[in-house]
């Protein structure tokens, strides 16, 4: 997905469609795909939204039911991440969904 605003859809027939927003849809969204998606659900309202890890999981998801759409998200890059921490802002829920994890207390900042 070369078009950094653009959003890919994933149908019940298994194919995904490349969806570019008018260029005003995100004015004033981060640039990241994880506030983009925060920004089209809060424009509909109670929507159920589950996470998947993988393009194969997000169309089986589709195509068995448990989903009437799939999005598929970009991951977050160090600099998008670096950007957003050094403006102070949160980053969007599951912006940093990944596998595997760190154990909790593997790793330490000295914050002095």
């Amino acid at each position: 997905m070369a078009d950094e605003e653009a959003l890919a859809l994933v149908g019940a027939d298994g194919l995904a469609r490349l969806l570019r927003p008018r260029r005003e849809a995100f004015d004033g969204v981060v640039a990241l795909d994880s506030a983009r998606l925060a920004h089209v659900q809060a424009a509909l309202g109670d929507v159920e939204i589950t996470y998947q890890h993988g393009v194969d999981q997000v169309v089986a998801a589709v195509a068995d039911g448990r989903a009437q759409w799939g999005v598929l998200l970009r991951p977050a890059t160090v600099a998008q991440i670096a950007a957003n921490a050094h403006a102070g802002a949160r980053m969007p829920p599951k912006t940093t969904f990944f596998h595997p994890k760190p154990k909790t207390g593997i790793v330490f900042r000295d914050l002095a």
